[in-house]
């Protein structure tokens, strides 16, 4: 997991708290747009690399500096994109259990509409802003479905649990370190139905509703 303290928001007020997390959230979109853009912009340049073969040298070589450069992009950006996660997931976490949140004031921390953030407390029964963002609220229609990411619509606060998630999950530290981070997380989150991290087909990340953990009984 990536080394990051978050920034501490218990000294501030709910006000200026749901005002930081309105200025990562912004921060983290940005940057997290742009880390989609070079992941497709990579995919692009390795397979015309791979056409390519050893018929243009000159070409081939242009596009392995360029495939070089925007892979240290993408690592800054991951690295960047964590630092604002982990302020995301530990705001919210502050905003669930310091504050008494309106509806009005969810809605806007998940950008949808208060009709939308109504339908969907009614049809899932969440109503932290935690179990809200996870279970997609941020693209809920008003109508009582997911309108699912569009140009103009997606999911940042689900982007950076998830994220959070899957460096837990992939973190290489020792069982120790594993530990007390799994006890810190439930301290933080209480219990949290459990998840696997997979890899899809392009190489990224993603978490998904891990298998139960069935026993032989004799």
């Amino acid at each position: 997991m990536t080394n990051v303290t978050p920034l501490s928001t218990k000294r501030f007020t709910k006000q200026q708290t749901l005002s930081l997390f309105f200025t990562e959230k912004r921060a983290y979109r940005k940057l997290h747009k742009e880390q989609e853009r070079a992941c497709r912009d990579l995919c692009l340049l390795k397979r015309e690399l791979k056409r390519l073969g050893d018929s243009d040298i000159f070409s081939a070589k242009k596009l392995t500096a360029e495939i070089a450069s925007l892979e240290r992009i993408k690592i800054q950006l991951r690295v960047i994109l964590s630092t604002i996660g982990s302020f995301l997931v530990s705001s919210v976490h502050d905003l669930d259990e310091r504050f008494e949140l309106t509806l009005h004031e969810k809605a806007a921390a998940l950008s949808i509409s208060h009709i939308a953030l109504k339908q969907c407390i009614k049809k899932d029964g969440d109503t932290s802003l935690f179990e809200l963002a996870f279970g997609h609220a941020e693209v809920y229609g008003e109508r009582g479905d997911f309108i699912g990411a569009t140009d103009n619509r997606d999911y940042p606060v689900f982007s950076a649990i998830e994220h959070y998630m899957i460096e837990m999950m992939t973190s290489k530290a020792s069982p120790e370190v594993r530990a007390t981070i799994d006890q810190k997380t439930k301290e933080h989150f209480g219990s949290l139905p459990q998840y696997q991290a997979v890899k899809e087909p392009d190489g990224t990340l993603t978490v998904i509703p891990a298998p139960p953990n069935l026993k032989l009984i004799h």
